[in-house]
């Protein structure tokens, strides 16, 4: 059983539960130090509702924050913002913007999801 993230009618990422439960805390996290929502809704039933507009903005706020920009910030927020960009290309967000912006190579990201399904 996993968790199955959404965005309109479409399951867009169906990790392990465990997998799935970490993302969504580590976020929920960010969306309380850093004061802006994800765009990542829980609805306790498994299911995860994408709002695509809504991440775009916070994967925008978490890479601009002073936390992202410290190294160790860096480490520790890397893979919530590798996932967060995976989540946003595959709502149809254009993610090339954002990943110059910041310095993360798409292929980090592809190869971070080769072999995942959607």
């Amino acid at each position: 059983m996993g968790y199955l993230f959404e965005h309109g009618d479409e399951t867009i990422w169906a990790p392990s539960m465990r997998v799935g439960r970490w993302y969504v805390h580590a976020v929920e996290g960010l969306e309380r130090e850093i004061g802006q929502p994800a765009g990542v809704r829980d609805n306790h039933d498994d299911f995860i509702y994408i709002d695509r507009d809504v991440l775009d903005a916070f994967i925008r706020a978490v890479v601009s924050s002073g936390l992202y920009r410290h190294p160790v910030g860096n480490s520790l927020l890397s893979g919530v913002v590798v996932v967060s960009l995976e989540l946003l290309r595959r709502s149809g967000g254009d993610i090339e913007l954002i990943c110059a912006e910041v310095g993360v190579p798409i292929d980090e990201i592809d190869a971070v999801f080769r072999g995942m399904p959607q």
